[in-house]
């Protein structure tokens, strides 16, 4: 998914940040020049759209590409590949190329409205990328009959204009592996779509569960996803819908079988061969078992805040000291809660990421904590709100309602709950024991 096969990185991210500019320009220059002047060389024996002749010595194949190491290459990628040995014409249609410098792209990203695009890339060129990434890449035969394999050839080109080239991504929706599977079942005659939606996945899996699986690759990528998933990425999923990953597309289609004019019934996937290999890469079966770490950090947290309640207790001006170290070491994630719960909060209801609604996690890393953060500030300025313990109290009562609500819901599934529930009772715990010393006047 997320792909991006017109970027080539720099291997130090120093270099990466100095030399931003130049770096583009090297990508225009070595990439997307040769690109186009490759489209030129074949636009000329490109099959048109309204072609009459049966195209009986086309191929159509599906390229699957297994994940690499940025974070955009985890979900894999794919393409539809297109080869007429009469005509010397062929090409891999790649729903998944998008553009750092295309106009707006972070307001767009922010919004969830970012635009990627249709490229009739060179398979040459792309199998050499995925080799030189160490990326699993493995192209099988289409068994379509000629007037299947028409209509998909009339969609392809169809899609390769100005005016269709560019559409609205989607993560989970409408991406790269979607649109390939949209592909071949609107030329199929939604064969696909009759088989796939009415099937459970097997074993059942919901998009959370891929997404923490796939995530886990990258431990903050994870940690970042877990905090702004929302519920409605825990519905189970069909075999159709679990084909927005690549992997899963083909896995699929190997249950599939489409009907030809003739009335012989075909499997729509053929033999498969391996162009690149990953090198030993193996994707995450499941969704790692981490509770336990965030847990134990959660509590540790907690235990720190309430200790440094304590320092102080005996000097002369206890109250000061004390609020001062609960103050610095609560402030940190007073100011997490705030910050990550207005994020939380505009993903949920103002941008399009339909991933980010319905985000229980919101209880526990909420805007509502904003009177906590200002409790925290005070104690290190050395004052003490006579309001400190309700302030301290509110999101302990917004963490157990979510808890209450996830079990409501069968949602016990996000790690951050494990954090976040003893950190704030370790919170309310050191702003009571303040409290039992604040007799003493601070000023």
């Amino acid at each position: 998914m997320l792909q991006r096969p017109l970027d080539r990185r720099p291997p130090s991210a120093t270099i990466r940040q100095v030399n931003r500019l130049v770096f583009h320009f090297v990508l225009l220059a070595a990439w997307l020049l040769p690109i186009g002047a490759g489209f030129a060389q074949t636009a000329s024996t490109r099959p048109e759209a309204g072609a009459s002749e049966e195209p009986t010595s086309i191929r159509v194949l599906l390229l699957t590409i297994g994940p690499g190491d940025e974070v955009f290459e985890l979900f894999g990628h794919n393409a539809l590949v297109v080869s007429d040995p009469a005509s010397g014409f062929e090409a891999a249609y790649n729903w998944g190329v998008f553009d750092f410098n295309q106009p707006d792209f972070v307001t767009r990203f922010i919004r969830g409205r970012m635009l990627y695009r249709l490229e009739a890339l060179d398979l040459g060129r792309s199998i050499a990328e995925y080799r030189q990434g160490q990326r699993d890449a493995k192209l099988t035969e289409l068994n379509l009959s000629p007037a299947q394999k028409r209509r998909l050839l009339q969609l392809c080109v169809a899609n390769d204009t100005d005016a269709n080239r560019e559409y609205t991504y989607n993560y989970y929706t409408d991406n790269c592996s979607t649109r390939v599977r949209d592909m071949l079942n609107a030329a199929t005659g939604n064969q696909i779509a009759e088989q796939l939606k009415t099937q459970p996945a097997d074993p059942p899996t919901t998009l959370r569960w891929h997404t923490a699986r796939i995530a886990s690759q990258a431990p903050w990528f994870y940690l970042v996803v877990s905090i702004f998933m929302g519920a409605d990425l825990d519905r189970p999923l069909s075999k159709w819908e679990e084909s927005f990953l690549p992997k899963y597309l083909q896995k699929h289609l190997g249950e599939v079988s489409v009907t030809w004019a003739d009335g012989s019934v075909h499997p729509i996937l053929g033999g498969s061969f391996v162009v690149a290999e990953s090198g030993g890469r193996v994707e995450p079966a499941g969704p790692p078992s981490w509770g336990w770490m965030f847990l134990l950090a959660g509590l540790a947290y907690g235990a720190a805040v309430l200790f440094a309640s304590r320092i102080g207790r005996n000097a002369t001006n206890s109250l000061r000291t004390g609020g001062r170290w609960v103050g610095w070491v609560g402030l940190p994630w007073a100011g997490l809660c705030v910050g990550l719960g207005v994020v939380a909060t505009v993903g949920w209801f103002f941008t399009d990421h339909t991933g980010t609604r319905n985000n229980v996690n919101w209880l526990q890393l909420s805007p509502l904590s904003l009177p906590i953060l200002v409790v925290m500030v005070l104690l290190v300025w050395g004052r003490w709100p006579s309001w400190a313990v309700a302030a301290a109290a509110l999101p302990v009562v917004l963490s157990v309602v979510g808890v209450a609500v996830m079990l409501a819901l069968d949602q016990m599934k996000s790690p951050v709950l494990l954090f976040a529930l003893p950190a704030h009772m370790g919170v309310l715990a050191a702003v009571v024991r303040l409290k039992g010393r604040s007799r003493r006047t601070v000023t």
